[in-house]
């Protein structure tokens, strides 16, 4: 079963390095108006490892705050 997660911008040690400034200009380009925190990663990976998702195959699930790319 091939399923693929595709993360956004997540706070991370890298994310945390830049510029306040630049990580609300990035926020202010995403709908949901923040960056991805790890557990929102974290979470898109139980489900899909979980029996919820099941029946769920070829799928790549974005978890990116509805960001464009």
């Amino acid at each position: 079963m091939l399923k693929n997660k595709a993360p956004g911008v997540t706070r991370t040690d890298m994310v945390a390095a830049l510029p306040t400034d630049m990580v609300e200009r990035i926020s202010a380009g995403i709908p949901l108006g923040r960056v991805g925190e790890p557990v929102d990663i974290a979470n898109a990976y139980l489900f899909l490892a979980g029996d919820m998702a099941s029946y769920i195959t070829g799928v790549t699930l974005r978890v990116d705050g509805a960001a464009m790319n």
